[in-house]
Parts: structure tokens; sequence; C-alpha cells
């Protein structure tokens, strides 16, 4: 089992992977607080109870961008559906758990893989990402750390244009495991497309080109 907690997620992810011992692979913590860190106060806007529609897609555009997401542009009509309908249904106040060492005190005792990522602009971590790193390394020396290019807290968010290119090392293996017993669907969308990549082997000596896809419309 992996687990990956982000933000206040993460927090909650350390106590969790506390309970799981030896059945947990790997945690990962993407963007968590909890680490006992200062950090800079962020610029928030209410609401105003009497706020119009478009003043309150402004309120939350102005906070995505403060808290969430680095480069405005960036900020879709779905980024801000998501933080409108979350907004409405918030029950709980996380900010002092956050401000915590809940999560440094938990992670010590995971026995699992420890890694880490954070968003290069983060503003829950700017400027200090080299901390959260000293964290994790500090307890165990072998754990994975990366820093997205550009990324602000909600680092899983988008940071590609339209019309841009991701590109991944040459490490980069794609694997999509379900680890339950439902079914469950994967939907990926490949350029160049299926019909023009090349078919690849492990072998001792590295990968082998075996074949290349070929199909019709209907493939």
């Amino acid at each position: 089992m992996r687990l990956a907690g982000f933000s206040f997620g993460g927090v909650i992810g350390g106590s969790v992977a506390t309970q799981l011992g030896d059945r947990l692979r790997s945690f990962t913590v993407v963007g968590s607080n909890g680490l006992g860190l200062e950090r800079s106060p962020t610029p928030l806007r209410r609401v105003p109870p009497e706020a119009d529609e478009a003043e309150e897609f402004a309120t939350h555009r102005y906070n995505l961008n403060q808290l969430m997401i680095a480069d405005p542009g960036k900020i879709d009509e779905l980024a801000l559906y998501l933080q409108k309908t979350n907004h409405a249904h918030a029950r709980m106040r996380s900010r002092r758990f956050s401000r915590s060492g809940a999560l440094i005190e938990a992670l010590p005792k995971v026995r699992a893989r420890l890694d880490g990522i954070w968003g290069e602009r983060d503003a829950t971590a700017y400027p200090h990402l080299d901390e959260r790193a000293h964290i994790l390394r500090g307890i165990q020396p072998a754990a994975r750390f990366a820093i997205v290019p550009g990324a602000g807290h909600w680092v899983q968010h988008r940071t590609v244009r339209a019309g841009g290119i991701r590109s991944f090392g040459s490490q980069h293996v794609h694997d999509v495991i379900n680890i339950f017993g439902e079914p469950a669907v994967s939907i990926h969308a490949y350029s160049p497309p299926l019909t023009a990549m090349q078919r690849y082997d492990l072998t001792g000596s590295g990968l082998a080109r075996t074949a290349t896809e070929s199909a019709e419309e209907d493939w």
C-alpha cells in the first residue's frame, strides 16, 4: 500500500501512516505543513455575505492566487468551481493543526519510505523549501524530494499552459495500479498518438525496441 497526503491531508496522513505500520510501502508528503516551521501569513479575503456571484468569484480568484495557484493565468473555471464548492462545505478549521508540529511528530514513527513533493512557489513554504527537504532527509537520508517548477501550493493543478509540453526524464516509468477490489477506469491522452509509438522490453542491458504500433481508425 502507498499513501500520499496533500496539504492538511498530509498532516492527517502522517497519523494514518504510523498506524499502518509494515502494511505501508511509502508515504509521500505533498505541500503539507504541520512540521513546526514558521510561515509567512497569506493575505486572504472573506466573501461578503451580500456579495453577488461576480464578486464571490472575484474573491475566490484572489484567494486562489494568493494561496493555491501561483500563476493567475492558470486559474480556470474548474479551479474556481472547486474553490467555491469546497468553501461552502467547509466545516473544520484546520489552520491550528497545520501550524502545529503534528506531522513532524508522526514522521519518525512511519516505517515506510518517506518522500516529499512541493511546488516551487508554494505560498505556505516559499522561499524555505530546503527546510522541508532537510526535515524529511533528517529522518530518512534517502528520502526523495521533488520541486515542481512554477507550481504553487496546489501542486497537482496543471502547470502546463494550453499547447505546452511536459516532458519526463529518461528514468520515468508509467505505472498505473488499481489496489482496490472494484473495477477502475484510467483515461489517458497520448501525444504522439499510440499508433506512432513503439514497444520496448526491459532487458539486462536496458530498453530494447520490439515493435511499432500499427492500427486502423477503429483500433
